[in-house]
């Protein structure tokens, strides 16, 4: 027979492994949701590897460097003057592309890839598509491309890739 001080460890012991099994199953949840979002990236990336002739993992490693956290490029990862914001959908992501009256932000970086709002804004229609996941890579990837046909390599393109030019144009493609 249990006496009342075994019952009561017995039942505390019960109820910290229900709360550890439930807090296991809301960050698992949690990580479940996050996948098809980081999925997007990947999938358009490999995607437009494919169709635009890029070197395979090249793209990826691009967007790892420009939006990568926890292994994947974030779909909806923004630069904003600066500060990083992880916003969990694109239609939030995309509010942060405007300021008051409509005007467009500027000094931001979006999506998948980290593409420059005030560089590459007549690339989309409307704006707030540069945080769109497919949008954003395929884009990226053209640029890429272009990029690399303008400098004669690939090297060079990745080292280009983010406007910068000289020493921190070799200290990006190194990354």
């Amino acid at each position: 027979m249990m006496t009342m001080r075994q019952s009561r460890v017995a039942t505390r012991a019960l109820n910290e492994s229900a709360l550890y099994m439930l807090s296991s199953l809301v960050i698992l949840a949690l990580m479940l949701l996050a996948v098809p979002a980081r999925a997007a990236c990947l999938d358009h990336i490999v995607t437009a590897e494919k169709e635009y002739g890029i070197p395979k993992g090249m793209l990826m490693a691009v967007s790892l460097v420009e939006s990568g956290s926890g292994g994947a490029p974030n779909p909806f990862a923004l630069n904003v003057r600066g500060r990083t914001v992880m916003p969990r959908t694109e239609a939030e992501a995309a509010t942060f592309v405007r300021v008051n009256q409509g005007n467009l932000r500027g000094a931001i970086y979006a999506g998948c890839m980290q593409l420059s709002l005030t560089d590459h804004k007549e690339a989309f229609r409307p704006i707030e598509k540069i945080v769109n996941p497919e949008q954003n890579v395929r884009y990226a990837a053209r640029f890429l491309v272009a990029l690399r046909r303008e400098t004669g390599s690939w090297a060079a393109a990745v080292a280009k890739y983010n406007g910068s030019s000289g020493k921190r144009a070799v200290a990006y493609q190194c990354k």
